[in-house]
């Protein structure tokens, strides 16, 4: 890793910033899924790749924007995957899951919504954040922190998942991380992608599975 220079650090530092900024306003806002959609895709990967080639003047890859290391992001989705689709297969039983998920009610009961709902949330949503933390903030920051920048986005990941329940929220800040040496090994925000959208989509089966719903 190279020694971070002025411009790594101003970088990181407005990261920082547009961060701090941007998440408690997502976590606080409200509205109609949809609306919240729309802002979270305007937030989470527009702006920040706006960012990226107006203010910073970079290519994208720079930010695990890229295919990466195919070959080793093929063997770590099938050896995280694997197990966690088994305990997520146990958990989608709890009362607490079952409440809460799939978030839009409406996809609960009705077949069209719950396609439109995994495409737009567990898919293009997960998109978003996944470029945002463990592209836009992990690798950004890494260049003015080094490999410490994972911790940051783990816990800034976690924080998001404030009113999620318990076992979920606690359990984040260890899925930020490890989807950060995720990206961080194969060079790309997208098998994180991969691995946060199969499990979503995974898990809201399950939870519809076991409530006899699906």
């Amino acid at each position: 890793m190279k020694t971070s220079t002025r411009a790594d650090t101003a970088k990181g530092l407005a990261i920082l910033a547009y961060a701090a900024l941007v998440l408690p306003f997502l976590h606080a806002a409200a509205g109609s899924y949809d609306r919240y959609l729309v802002v979270n895709y305007a937030l989470l990967l527009f702006v920040p790749l706006l960012i990226i080639f107006l203010v910073f003047r970079e290519d994208p890859a720079a930010y695990g924007f890229a295919r990466g290391d195919t070959r080793a992001a093929l063997r770590l989705f099938l050896v995280l995957f694997v197990p966690t689709v088994v305990v997520l297969a146990i958990f989608a039983r709890r009362p607490e899951f079952q409440r809460y998920y799939p978030i839009n009610e409406a996809a609960r009961y009705f077949r069209p919504e719950l396609l439109h709902w995994e495409v737009a949330y567990n898919g293009f949503y997960m998109f978003c954040w996944e470029f945002f933390f463990r592209g836009f903030l992990l690798f950004g920051l890494r260049q003015m922190m080094g490999n410490r920048a994972i911790y940051l986005q783990a816990i800034a990941f976690g924080l998001m998942h404030w009113g999620k329940p318990a076992p979920e929220f606690y359990v984040s800040f260890l899925t930020g991380f490890v989807l950060g040496v995720v990206a961080l090994r194969s060079r790309s925000f997208l098998p994180t992608f991969a691995l946060h959208a199969a499990s979503a989509i995974s898990f809201d089966l399950f939870v519809l599975a076991w409530g006899g719903r699906l």
